[in-house]
């Protein structure tokens, strides 16, 4: 019998054994969740519908809110083709914190996704926390219009502080993938 084969494994059985212990499995990534908007409307914590600021808030809480499902680890909305109103005064712009994917049907003709920003909210349509460096946020295949913020910056998305050159690395990591933003309007660097 060789019995230093067998301590050997016994010992190496209890270092791990005494590593996962202390320090914990390595666990993967979560994967987050798939948050599917059914409604156009502006909707606030309505429990019969997903509107895009409750599939938002979601995210960013990682609970569920409103009719959408919760959030967990970086999530994805998902739009179907038509308008998506951001209208809501109290509220306002739409606000993310998080990392996200928005992924609409497209960015023009009636086949489109649209986010738009009603003409009397006066407010941008969207804004990246400006606090959370290192978010990676990404929209695609839809176009954002119709903000207005005559009084600050970025009158579509807002990627960062109001005041840019304050910190200029202050802000998150941004793709537009087949995204198209117009008809907004800012007082000054306007997206």
């Amino acid at each position: 019998m060789n019995l230093g084969i067998k301590r050997s494994s016994t010992a190496g059985f209890l270092a791990l054994l005494v590593f996962f212990t202390l320090f914990g499995a390595v666990k993967p990534a979560q994967a987050g969740s798939t948050i599917q908007v059914n409604d156009f409307a502006d909707r606030y914590h309505d429990p019969d519908y997903c509107s895009l600021r409750d599939a938002i808030e979601s995210a960013n809480k990682n609970s569920k809110v409103g009719g959408c499902t919760a959030g967990t680890g970086t999530d994805t909305i998902s739009l179907e083709a038509g308008n998506y109103q951001v209208s809501d005064p109290l509220h306002g712009e739409l606000y993310i914190n998080s990392n996200l994917t928005i992924v609409g049907k497209g960015n023009q003709g009636t086949q489109g996704t649209y986010i738009v920003a009603d003409l009397n909210l006066g407010d941008r349509v969207m804004h990246i926390d400006p606090t959370l460096k290192g978010i990676t946020v990404k929209l695609s295949n839809l176009a954002i219009t119709g903000g207005d913020k005559s009084d600050g910056d970025g009158g579509g998305i807002l990627n960062g502080h109001e005041d840019l050159a304050a910190d200029s690395d202050d802000r998150a990591n941004l793709t537009l993938e087949n995204v198209v933003v117009y008809g907004n309007q800012a007082g000054s660097n306007t997206v």
